[in-house]
């Protein structure tokens, strides 16, 4: 199996930038077209609205954006060839000869317009804050110079990383001029148009080469003969249909989950590539007042009873990895001695720390304080967490704790933790960029903060960091120092994180845009 590593124009190349390999190309392939599947329709085309795996593969492949981000998640050069700055502010200097899909030169003004909508009140877009933080900036163009000008109301060192990301595609001045029409009508600079008249919306798409491309980092299109002129999508919603598709040749590169992973790993035919996550679900507890999880003994207590190892094995059937933080060690700036803090699992160790925290084991085992048994409402999601709930249950269970489980779905997840009825639950954090930021909103402040933490060392570290120029040891320095204080604290606990295998025919190579997302521009076909 052999790979290679380069750069691109689409999001978090950190996955790995990890060629999914290549060998050989059969002799029945065809050189200029490839069909690769989705596992859903996209939700909308509109690159500052959509906010699916399925959708952002369409946008990165019809869009560029000003940055990418290399085999180590460090950002290098797209639509801007330079720049310079700080955490403040920003100067780009936009490539020469770009052309939008409809043949519009792109000007610095057009790209400054097209940043200052992603973060534009009125058009609400989701992800906004993960590239522009919430202070606010303002996005400016220099037509003569050829320079875009982003200035941060408030320092924020995510923004190199938040750019690359396919919410912050540059959208071509037709496309803003339309934008209800910008849902299934991209308006890019991409190396592949949507062919509208060869498509089924719901059913497939046929994305074809711009012979005008040859900006992306990847190579001009011209010099580029694994490039395929055309590309179909295909919305294929089972995982079996896919694996057997891929196995008779019908598909050629496929995300595949559940059942058929083994079997697909031991064909012949088919090479795969391990994408591993950016964030690790964690255990998140209740530290509202009058909970027994407010005591950082119980929190304590309930970390020294999970064996984490296991954990991993129940919710991801052997294919995961065990955690240490929330971010993985694919994130820049991820800390390793995370795991010093992190009990090693012994129930008698467990049981001493509820002594410690002034509770005794009653008759029938189950430890108890002020005439009150230790009771906690353990929250669940078996979709995303397989059997590690049920597995938390039990070893809790067995160091005599009173433990109610409730499974729910991931869209129950926000109504259902930010009521009062849990004390535990495995927060499937899953955030779609590289970055250490990305947790904030659910350990600090209010809103999808469920479990009301308070922790001062957090915030202030986090702070310094957004503040410290994002290619300086300081940022990094910061964020270890936030990853640590919140274990100090048992704030959460970290327990795993799930691996997504792609398949592809031997033959095809691609790059990997983040655990659930393939870089369609990568794609190349034949030796």
């Amino acid at each position: 199996m052999s790979s290679s590593l380069r750069h691109f124009a689409g999001p978090a190349a950190v996955v790995a930038g990890i060629l999914a390999s290549i060998c050989v190309a059969p002799a029945s392939f065809a050189a200029d077209k490839a069909t690769i599947r989705i596992g859903a329709d996209y939700d909308s085309l509109d690159p500052v609205k959509t906010v699916t795996s399925d959708g952002y593969q369409l946008v990165n492949v019809l869009y560029d954006r000003l940055v990418a981000l290399d085999d180590k998640g460090a950002p290098v050069p797209a639509l801007a060839e330079s720049w310079s700055g700080d955490a403040s502010r920003t100067v780009f200097k936009l490539r020469k000869g770009v052309t939008c899909s409809d043949g519009t030169p792109l000007t610095a003004t057009a790209a400054a317009a097209a940043l200052t909508r992603l973060g534009a009140k009125e058009t609400n877009a989701p992800m906004a804050y993960r590239t522009v933080g919430i202070a606010g900036y303002s996005a400016t163009g220099d037509d003569a110079a050829g320079t875009v000008t982003l200035t941060m109301t408030a320092p924020f060192s995510d923004l190199l990383i938040g750019l690359a990301m396919p919410w912050a595609s540059i959208v071509c001045p037709s496309g803003l001029q339309d934008t209800e029409a910008l849902g299934s009508t991209p308006s890019g600079t991409g190396p592949y148009t949507l062919d509208k008249a060869a498509s089924v919306r719901g059913s497939h798409y046929v994305l074809k080469l711009r012979p005008d491309h040859a900006w992306d980092s990847s190579g001009a299109t011209g010099k580029d003969p694994g490039r395929p002129a055309t590309i179909q999508v295909r919305v294929i919603n089972n995982n079996t249909t896919a694996a057997n598709e891929l196995q008779s040749g019908t598909i050629d590169v496929s995300l595949v989950t559940g059942r058929d992973i083994n079997r697909l790993k031991a064909a012949k035919s088919l090479d795969f590539l391990d994408a591993k996550p950016f964030g690790m679900q964690f255990m998140m507890f209740q530290h509202r007042d009058g909970y027994s999880t407010a005591d950082v003994l119980v929190r304590r207590a309930i970390a020294t009873a999970i064996n984490r190892d296991l954990a991993t094995r129940a919710a991801t059937a052997g294919n995961g990895l065990t955690a240490t933080s929330y971010i993985s060690p694919l994130v820049a700036c991820y800390e390793p001695r995370t795991a010093d803090l992190l009990p090693k699992p012994d129930a008698e160790a467990a049981k001493a720390l509820l002594k410690q925290a002034g509770y005794a084991p009653g008759s029938d085992g189950i430890f108890a304080k002020d005439g009150k048994k230790l009771r906690l409402r353990l929250i669940g999601q078996p979709g995303l967490q397989g059997s590690a709930p049920e597995y938390i249950l039990e070893a809790l269970r067995a160091i005599g704790v009173e433990v109610e489980l409730r499974n729910i779905t991931l869209q129950e997840t926000a109504s259902v933790m930010s009521g009062p009825d849990w004390e535990i639950g495995v927060f499937p954090f899953g955030p779609p960029m590289p970055s250490a930021n990305t947790v904030v909103p659910f350990v600090s402040g209010k809103g999808s903060n469920h479990g009301t933490i308070e922790n001062a060392r957090f915030a202030a570290a986090q702070a310094a960091a957004l503040a410290s120029s994002p290619d300086s040891p300081e940022r990094c320095a910061r964020w270890s120092e936030a990853q640590l204080s919140l274990l100090e604290n048992m704030n959460i606990l970290p327990l795993f994180g799930g691996v997504n295998t792609f398949f592809s025919r031997k033959g095809v190579r691609f790059t990997i845009d983040g655990p659930f997302v393939m870089d369609i521009r990568s794609i190349r076909v034949g030796k």
